[in-house]
């Protein structure tokens, strides 16, 4: 009996370093989407971007930089480091 070998194989979505896998619930559908300012992912298909870390800044969708000597940085997922008061230092990532 002969048998039925598929010409192709179906293609599986694969999103890289900097998008997060999104599964439409109950649809079936998968698509990539691109990480936000601020948030990062650094393997391939993440299920989730994460947020730099207090004392960092998003500098791509891949990759966090701590924040400078004499600027800190007050949140989660900030895409800058705020500059210190006039007359005020801070150490390299500093936080509030």
């Amino acid at each position: 009996m002969p048998s039925s070998i598929p010409t192709s194989l179906p293609t599986q979505l694969v999103c890289n370093p900097g998008q997060r896998k999104n599964n439409f619930a109950g649809a079936g559908t998968l698509e990539c989407i691109d990480c936000l300012p601020g948030t990062i992912s650094t393997e391939i298909n993440s299920p989730q971007c994460n947020p730099c870390p207090l004392g960092y800044i998003g500098i791509s969708p891949t990759q966090c930089q701590i924040c400078p000597t004499n600027t800190y940085q007050s949140g989660v997922g900030a895409i800058t480091c705020d500059q210190c008061p006039l007359g005020t230092t801070s150490i390299e990532g500093a936080t509030l």
